[in-house]
């Protein structure tokens, strides 16, 4: 039983807690530490190209396999969200790894790491705002006041 507050069609409300800098979050089968926020009119693997004015929002994240078993990571293993201060929901385009623009698809043996970076395009003239970052639908979220 649960004690968090139901919604009327019965699922559990997602829990969201606040991320700094640096710390570990634990999500279902990672732990996951946002390292560095920067913009970058770098174009990883297979994303969109950038049109004027438009940029990537890049966090450099360090990811932790906190499950007995080997892991297999790619871009669609997490669902990171950022948000503008309008609302505007951005899109989140690629894994890379930490140094290279190679899209990031490999094994994580447990308790090993891995440093990726989470490419989101930032269209002219739009703020970024909340980074939220989950592992699942149902997974707790994580939110990240993006400076």
């Amino acid at each position: 039983s649960s004690d968090l507050p139901a919604d009327p069609a019965g699922a559990t409300a997602r829990e969201t807690v606040p991320m700094k800098l640096n710390t570990a979050c634990p999500l279902d089968t990672l732990n996951l530490t946002v390292e560095k926020f920067a913009y970058s009119t770098e174009v990883p693997t297979d994303a969109d190209e950038l049109e004027e004015g438009a940029r990537y929002a890049v966090f450099t994240v360090l990811l932790k396999n906190i499950t007995p078993d080997d892991l297999y990571v790619r871009w669609d293993s997490l669902m990171p969200m950022l948000t503008s201060t309008d609302g505007e929901e951005l899109h989140y385009q690629q894994m890379t790894f930490a140094t290279s623009a190679r899209a990031f698809a490999q094994t994580i043996k447990p308790g090993a790491e891995a440093r990726v970076r989470l490419f989101i395009l930032v269209p002219a003239e739009v703020t970024p705002k909340t980074l939220t970052i989950r592992e699942t639908e149902e997974s707790r979220a994580y939110e990240f006041e993006v400076k």
